[in-house]
């Protein structure tokens, strides 16, 4: 099994409304060695419904990590890092 080229990571907190505009910018790019790695930073709101929903009908290759509290935007990018399965070659949204 060969390794992602790109691991793309997105915080997100209380992003269902917003959420599926960014994972459409995503699907629209020909680069197709990605993996979208969704770390949902304890939303009160469907941003990881909504994201699984979108991202299962698109088959792209994703994971979501769920937060148990809030910690905030660093935090959720770190979290994302060190589940990436890439290269060395991340893309924080």
């Amino acid at each position: 099994m060969s390794k992602i080229s790109v691991s793309i990571i997105i915080p997100a907190y209380n992003a269902a409304s917003k959420i599926v505009q960014a994972l459409t910018s995503i699907k629209a790019q020909t680069f197709t060695d990605y993996e979208v790695i969704i770390v949902n930073d304890a939303s009160t709101d469907n941003t990881e419904q909504t994201a699984r929903d979108f991202l299962e009908k698109a088959n792209i290759n994703f994971q979501i990590i769920n937060h148990d509290k809030n910690l905030g935007g660093s935090a959720a990018r770190n979290t994302g890092i060190k589940a990436a399965g890439g290269g060395g070659v991340y893309m924080l949204c």
